[in-house]
């Protein structure tokens, strides 16, 4: 695929990967460099995307797909940690670093869950999307959101109890 007909099959949908961009994204800057890599990742693709019917759709969906990958680079170990400790104010360096084994324990929890779970996990809690938001930008219903956070929330409390009790 030339650089013409790579332009005038795949840019006029810049503006459509840019909205959906910035509603996932919620950062005009973010959104544009996802749009850039989006651009990057169908130009070096360009020679096996020549048989693409929809070329709107896969690019909404290669959209989405680098909004989640860079939502989910964006949520590090630490996050969690720093948001705790903000919101709690304890002098007593003992409590703080119960706290912190706490807040690690969790955060591996949250690792371990499975990929759907673990990512609506990240946008409701590190990101404060509501379900609706989250809803709309995984193309899942409102109450299959509140479900599947409900057994992560569910899962993670199980197994920080079974922790507690293998430590008595």
């Amino acid at each position: 695929m030339e650089q013409v007909e790579f332009e005038n099959r795949w840019f006029p949908y810049q503006e459509n990967f840019y909205r959906l961009a910035f509603h996932l994204m919620a950062s005009e800057s973010d959104a544009m460099d996802v749009v850039q890599d989006v651009y990057v990742k169908l130009w070096t693709q360009r020679d096996r995307l020549t048989d693409i019917s929809s070329p709107k759709a896969y690019g909404l969906v290669l959209v989405r797909n680098v909004c989640l990958d860079s939502l989910r680079q964006k949520v590090k170990v630490g996050t969690l940690d720093e948001v705790v400790l903000q919101k709690t104010n304890m002098d007593n360096p003992e409590s703080r670093l119960c706290l912190k084994e706490r807040v690690r324990q969790v955060e591996q929890l949250i690792e371990d869950l499975p990929e759907d779970q673990r990512q609506l996990i990240v946008m409701k809690f590190y990101q404060n999307r509501d379900h609706e938001q989250i809803a709309r930008a995984t193309g899942l219903s409102q109450v299959n959101v509140r479900v599947k956070i409900s057994r992560a929330r569910k899962f993670i409390r199980k197994m920080i109890q079974k922790q507690e009790n293998d430590e008595k």
